[in-house]
């Protein structure tokens, strides 16, 4: 878990020599695991999250290294730092925002969305509804705004809208949702599994693959969802033709997971 200090922002500053917190993290500390840790070295088995300033640094890393990680994740992650140009010391890592713009864009998530479609990374944005501090729109604004670029763009991507605020009883009721959601992105290089293990994470991996798709393609206006909840329902695919050929079908076993896609969008 490493420190991304007090409002460092993940950032290398334009403005701060010594503070290149974009360098320790992505440059120096995954070759220094790499070589502490019996880690898989490799991109297929490395992934990235965070919350609040996390989920910036999070995303933006994964941005703007494509090489590195193959998931990232953002819990209530302040997204779109250019709506921000007057809180949490932004200014002090970038400088004033009319004076060095492009410094600004170049490190917010919003901006650098597309960076993601080339790269093909595995994404899963959640945020509370009620997260709303700064200036009446706060993490929450910011992380539906990249959600709605990331459709606009035909990226693939889990995005969730849960009661909640900026806290901790937020967090931790929703961490474990991403921590599955990494060990399903990391399925295809997991080695030496147990036979349930290996169901367990490959379902994981392909009901995240389905939720981020679910985000490109919706839902036709009328068309009925199934949603299964028990692993009792394993082999459902096979028995398909039990429903109308219009509905959708989801088995997600008891991956923990839900259908990451919000209600009034139906």
């Amino acid at each position: 878990m490493p420190d991304g200090g007090e409002f460092g922002w993940y950032v290398d500053s334009p403005v701060e020599e010594d503070s290149k917190r974009s360098t320790y993290l992505n440059q120096e500390l995954v070759p220094f695991i790499d070589n502490l840790f019996p880690t898989i070295g490799t991109r297929e088995a490395r992934g990235i999250m965070g919350l609040s300033m996390g989920g910036h640094g999070a995303l933006l890393s994964a941005a703007k290294n494509p090489d590195l990680y193959v998931s990232a994740s953002s819990l209530s992650g302040i997204l779109n730092i250019t709506q921000h140009s007057h809180n949490w010391h932004i200014v002090d890592r970038l400088g004033e925002y009319d004076e060095n713009p492009d410094a600004w864009t170049q490190n917010s998530v919003f901006h650098n969305v597309e960076a993601f479609k080339e790269a093909g990374t595995k994404i899963l944005i959640d945020c509370g509804v009620d997260d709303t501090r700064t200036d009446g729109t706060g993490a929450y604004e910011d992380s539906y705004q990249v959600h709605t670029e990331l459709v606009k763009q035909g990226i693939p991507h889990i995005w969730r809208a849960h009661e909640g605020t900026h806290s901790w009883e937020y967090w931790d009721r929703h961490l474990r949702s991403h921590l599955n959601f990494h060990t399903g992105a990391f399925y295809p290089v997991q080695e030496e599994l147990t036979w349930y293990e290996n169901i367990y994470f490959k379902r994981l991996g392909e009901f995240a693959e389905r939720n981020m798709q679910l985000q490109i393609d919706g839902f036709e206006k009328g068309v009925s969802v199934c949603l299964l909840g028990s692993s009792s329902m394993q082999g459902w695919e096979r028995r398909r033709d039990m429903l109308p050929e219009e509905w959708v079908v989801h088995n997600r076993g008891i991956s923990g997971d839900s259908v990451g896609i919000r209600n009034h969008d139906l």
